[in-house]
């Protein structure tokens, strides 16, 4: 790979390559993506003054730049191992495919780095994450692709979940951020 900090590290470089570098590395910020990433920097800092969860639903068409904001907050709040405990400030995860009560914990727990994510019944898992949570001092979860909950999922499976998610903002006093497609406001 080379440094591509300068413009004279990009000469004699291939059009692929730099094509590539556009699509996958450039990343230029809408207006719009500025005002939701402060509205998410001001909730969270709300949600650690008051010790109080709070739940946010953003909600735009693929390839708008919904899991590259989660992505962009990762990259700002990096994880710290270097101590006993981790620090984990942010977390992103996908509603699975399959999505449930159960495999929303484990898919919650395989992102705050669980080594068994899959043993036990979805209360105790939610139970597991909780503390896990507070342990490691998440501050955001961005739960991704959350229009998939109502695609596949009956009324009572969709409120159900929708349950979960209030119970995760309550108990883990996080932001918890749900990004997806206009059909994502089923889950609400």
């Amino acid at each position: 790979m080379f440094d591509d900090t300068g413009k004279a590290n990009w000469r004699h470089r291939l059009t692929t390559e730099r094509l590539a570098h556009i699509a996958h590395e450039l990343f230029i910020v809408h207006p719009d993506l500025r005002i939701v990433y402060s509205k998410i920097s001001h909730l969270n800092r709300r949600c650690v003054i008051e010790g109080k969860g709070k739940g946010m639903l953003i909600i735009a068409n693929s390839g708008m730049g919904k899991s590259r904001l989660a992505k962009l907050f990762l990259q700002r709040n990096e994880a710290d191992h270097s101590g006993t405990v981790s620090r984990v400030p942010v977390v992103v995860f996908s509603s699975p495919v399959d999505p449930s009560r159960k495999q929303l914990g484990i898919a919650l727990l395989a992102a705050l780095g669980d080594p068994v994510p899959k043993k036990s019944d979805a209360e105790e898992l939610f139970r597991r994450a909780i503390k896990l949570i507070k342990k490691i001092e998440t501050k955001i979860i961005f739960i991704d692709n959350v229009q998939d909950v109502p695609d596949r999922r009956g009324t009572n499976v969709v409120m159900g979940i929708g349950n979960w998610i209030r119970d995760l903002i309550e108990q883990s006093q996080c932001l918890v951020v749900l990004l997806g497609t206009p059909a994502a406001k089923e889950i609400v």
